[in-house]
């Protein structure tokens, strides 16, 4: 099992040519192949050669042959042939297979090159090839030089083909049906067929049915006429595969050639290198393929004597043809006097035709049963047609034709003159009744072979369709087995199931249970679960048998995992752990990066450690330099550790550690141990800033608002563009909302209006792996409010710190409650940690005025004359702060008042009544205003104390006390263009009234 053997023998997998990297510089210029390498099998002519160019400061340590596997993998440490300096080449395990049948040349200091001939070249030779070149360089690095693949191409010659075999596919069965006749037509020359001798007429076409026949292998092949045959020459075509050539040799003629028949690969020929084919030639036979052979050879043979193979003559059975009539003496007229006239019938047919004679007077009167009829009494009643009726039997089938002849005998012939005049017209009619007759019978046999042909057609081509597989030649898998596209929807049940057999036990080609190899798709495939442990990205799914690494699981070497570490620090470290044989000649233990195509360049380690040497950083490794820490190790040493004294953003990568030794057969193996990885972490830090966009805010439009009058409303809340049209009708903010987008701003005091939808934008350092920020908005008064699901997303990565910038955004819709709030930012992992956070000045807000409210000094339901003053104030929120003016509701263009107090001096009855206070503010130019009401109730004189007291039971027992929560704030009118309802808006304010 490979997997097994690759775990035993801790084998380095060198990619598939086609996926090196350039980088590696895998294809070198010290070593060389020959290329163009081809051979005949069994032959001595075939060699592989290495050149190369050695250098004083390279410490050799041999050449090799590296033969890519089945899987399409060069494997470096499973070298067919070895070739190391003043030594003995040799065969590894490897190579065994070559023993006996190969010769090598040893090589020496001063050699550049090393051959491998092959005398006894085989089937199994033809694969790529790759010399590598094995040195120490200067810093202790084991290099490979690779040179380009080459392939070895194994041909073979083609021999006679094995046999002809056949199938009828299709044959013509006639029904049995009476064909009976009092007489015979008055035409000269008629075919027909019957089952008995009394019922012989019928028409072939009408009973044509297509009877599928098994193959046969008779020495001498028996056919119907109308049969359709297949032909099948099958035998070795050679390799590369050549093709069969088809002949059909007349028993007279010129052979006919057939060279456009496909020939397929069937498989392969063991032991001999060479392609199985088969071809196949169908024909439909006639009664022209009588004594014919059908032969067949291999193309490339033609012109090789006694290299074709044939069938025996074709024994086809065809009905009676070619009908005639001799007369001897041969005349138009014979005179009584002639002693006797001979008519000699013939035709042709397979089985031999037999004959009957009539008169067509009576033909119930058989004359003669041979084919020749003597007419010994030639008298004038001896006058008359005769007929000949030739007949053969095949499966049963009688069929027959008949000829006709017409003797005139008289009593005296005409004059000489006369005499040639008739012999020339019955010689015309001799020769032209004949014709009319076989063209006639023609364009029968014809219309009954064109039917059959269209009804074997869609048989055969039904019959094709259920072929399971063919073959297809591959260059590195030998055969690769594909379904054909149509064979999905073939009729034919035995090939239903056809993928899943292909499929089942798959593993078994590649002889590892984590790969399976896929023989439709000629592809090894990896299967899912094993798939991390290669630290291939699943979503490549199945993977090219040329891109895969097969087990670069180790024995030898291990080294520490889940490695994390915090930029700056040094509490990071890669040891290799590894075990020793005492039969392997130990060269290094090296660090390696695995690159970001999940390639480790065993050329470029990142640290070398060498047995009693001290260990170094190689070119590749130059920057770690002055960083890192590395151990020494001796030969009895089995650990070997880079310690970082600084880890940077850099160092977060795989890595794994490899074994280097030569073992007992001079072969380099390397040893890789598992990847690991170094997790680079970093810290977060306070925000960078806070920075905001008003991506809406509220616009208002300006229009005229008067009024004559307030509204009885306790509480009223208009707006209005200047300072003569200050009363408004009722409308909604809403109507008049526009979008408004404007630029970022860090103004130290961010002024927003109430209405505006405010993105804020908290930017900086989220730390690695990337954390996120939280935001609060921590109101002038109450506990912060917290929002913790907002997103934070990653920008870029931060030079030199290993961290993450990120960015999260808090979008808020501003109210009036937003007045002298804060907006606070911080990283998630820093809340509990003192000043980690970032915040806005406090936010100023604009709003309109809000929360009127009026209240009265003293504090009474009402007054008498002798109260000296009533003092009513007027109080209201909102920003900019509110100015305020008094009104009397009889009369609202008469300003009592510019500030919120208002005094009533003169406490006399007139002066009862409903007193209004009018707080306003601009925003934007716009202005805001809302009213308050409160009703000064003045009297003659309160009641006494005893009616008061009357009257305080007697509202606490009876009357209703009616407490009315009012808060109307109304805007302007909206002409509406629909038939739709005004909205009204309502701000509700703390407001009591008591009516009694």
């Amino acid at each position: 099992m490979l997997a097994k053997e690759n775990a035993n023998q801790n084998e380095r997998i060198l990619h598939a040519q086609t996926v090196r990297e350039e980088g590696e510089n895998i294809v070198a210029v010290n070593i060389n192949i020959n290329h163009d390498i081809t051979g005949y099998v069994g032959k001595n002519n075939t060699h592989i050669t290495c050149s190369f160019v050695k250098d004083n400061n390279k410490n050799l340590i041999n050449v090799a042959i590296i033969a890519r596997n089945k899987y399409g993998i060069f494997i470096i440490s499973k070298p067919v042939a070895v070739f190391p300096p003043e030594k003995t080449a040799i065969l590894p395990p490897s190579g065994d297979y070559l023993s006996g049948r190969v010769t090598l040349t040893n090589i020496t200091k001063v050699s550049t090159t090393a051959t491998l001939r092959f005398n006894n070249l085989k089937c199994e030779d033809e694969k790529d090839y790759i010399c590598t070149f094995n040195y120490i360089d200067d810093f202790g690095v084991v290099i490979t030089d690779e040179s380009e693949p080459t392939r070895i191409l194994v041909k073979a010659y083609p021999s006679m083909p094995d046999s002809i075999s056949c199938v009828a596919t299709a044959s013509i069965r006639i029904q049995k049906q009476d064909n009976s006749s009092t007489n015979f037509p008055n035409n000269r020359n008629n075919f027909a067929l019957s089952p008995n001798r009394n019922s012989r007429s019928s028409l072939l076409t009408d009973t044509g049915n297509l009877i599928p026949l098994l193959t046969t292998d008779k020495s001498v092949p028996s056919f119907r006429e109308g049969d359709t045959v297949k032909f099948t020459c099958t035998g070795n075509i050679g390799k590369p595969p050549g093709r069969f050539v088809w002949q059909i040799i007349p028993q007279q003629g010129e052979p006919i050639v057939y060279s456009n028949e496909t020939t397929v690969v069937v498989d392969q020929i063991p032991d001999i290198c060479s392609y199985r084919g088969t071809s196949n030639l169908t024909v439909q036979i006639t009664a022209d393929h009588f004594k014919a052979k059908v032969r067949c050879f291999e193309e490339s043979t033609a012109e090789v004597e006694g290299m074709f193979v044939e069938t025996e003559p074709l024994d086809v059975n065809y009905h009676v043809r070619h009908i005639n009539i001799t007369k001897q003496p041969n005349k138009a007229q014979y005179e009584e006097k002639t002693p006797t006239i001979n008519l000699t019938c013939t035709g042709d047919g397979n089985p031999k035709p037999t004959y009957k004679w009539f008169r067509q007077e009576n033909t119930r009167s058989i004359l003669s049963s041979t084919n020749l009829y003597i007419i010994e009494d030639g008298v004038q009643n001896n006058s008359g047609v005769y007929i000949c009726e030739v007949y053969n039997t095949i499966d049963d089938i009688e069929y027959s034709a008949n000829f006709s002849v017409e003797i005139d005998i008289v009593d005296e012939l005409w004059s000489s003159k006369e005499s040639d005049s008739l012999e020339i017209s019955e010689e015309y009619a001799a020769l032209v009744i004949p014709v009319i007759c076989v063209v006639v019978m023609s364009m029968i046999l014809f219309g009954v072979r064109k039917h059959n042909c269209k009804s074997d057609k869609g048989k055969i081509s039904r019959l094709q369709e259920a072929s399971v597989i063919y073959s297809e030649v591959n260059e590195h898998t030998m055969l690769k087995y594909r379904l054909k596209i149509h064979q999905a929807t073939s009729s034919n049940s035995e090939h239903a199931d056809v993928e899943h057999d292909l499929m089942e036990d798959a593993n078994e080609v590649s002889g590892d249970p984590r790969f399976k190899y896929n023989m439709i798709t000629g592809k090894l495939e990896v299967i899912l679960k094993y798939l991390k442990s290669y630290n291939i990205p699943s979503k490549q799914g199945p993977l090219d048998i040329a891109c895969i690494i097969v087990d670069i699981l180790a024995v030898n070497i291990t080294i520490n995992q889940n490695i994390t570490g915090v930029v700056g620090k040094n509490d990071t470290h890669l040891t290799c752990s590894f075990i020793k044989d005492i039969n392997q000649n130990f060269i290094n233990v090296a660090i390696i990066v695995i690159n970001k195509d999940g390639i480790s360049p065993q050329k470029e380690p990142v640290a070398i450690f060498q047995p009693d040497k001290v260990a170094s950083l190689p070119p590749s490794g130059d920057y770690l330099s002055g960083r890192v820490t590395l151990t020494n190790i001796t030969k009895a040493s089995t650990k070997a550790t880079l310690r970082f004294d600084y880890l940077e953003c850099e160092d977060e990568k795989d890595y794994m550690c490899t074994f280097t030794y030569v073992n007992e057969f001079g072969v380099v193996i390397i040893d890789e141990s598992e990847p690991t990885r170094i997790l680079v972490k970093a810290f977060p830090s306070m925000p960078d800033s806070i920075s905001h966009v008003v991506i809406a805010s509220m616009g208002i439009k300006k229009q005229e608002n008067s009024s004559e009058n307030l509204l009885n409303n306790q509480n009223n809340f208009s707006l209005s563009t200047n300072r003569n049209s200050r009363l408004s009708f009722s409308t909604l903010l809403t109507d008049a909302v526009t979008l408004i987008p404007l630029r970022t701003t860090n103004k130290s005091v961010s002024s927003f209006r109430g209405g505006d939808t405010v993105q804020f934008i908290c930017t900086g350092n989220i730390g690695k792996p990337p954390g996120r920020f939280v935001w609060q908005i921590v109101p002038q008064q109450r506990e912060p409010i917290v929002y913790s699901n907002e997103t934070t997303v990653v920008v870029d990565q931060i030079p030199d710190i290993c961290s993450f910038r990120g960015t999260s955004n808090l979008t808020v819709d501003i109210t009036a409650d937003h007045f002298k709030a804060k907006v606070r930012c911080f990283e998630e992992s820093q809340a509990d940690m003192l000043g980690m956070f970032v915040e806005t000045k406090p936010l100023n807000v604009f709003y309109p005025v809000r929360h009127i409210n009026i209240t009265k000094q003293p504090n009474k339901a009402q007054y008498d004359q002798k109260t000296p003053t009533i003092n009513v104030t007027c109080k209201g929120d909102g920003n900019p702060k509110p100015t305020y003016r008094w009104f009397r509701q009889e009369n609202t263009r008469s300003i009592l008042s510019s500030t919120n107090l208002y005094i009533i001096e003169d406490v006399v009855q007139n002066n009862s009544g409903v007193y209004i206070c009018e707080a306003y503010n601009t925003i934007d130019d716009i202005e805001y205003n809302a009213n308050y009401s409160v009703k000064i109730d003045i009297v003659d004189e309160l009641w006494s104390s005893t009616e008061s007291e009357s009257l305080k039971i007697s509202a606490a027992v009876g009357l209703n006390v009616e407490v009315s929560l009012r808060t109307t704030t109304n805007y302007y009118n909206h002409e509406l263009t629909t038939e739709e309802s005004r909205p009204v808006c309502s701000v509700i304010p703390q407001r009591m009234d008591f009516y009694y």
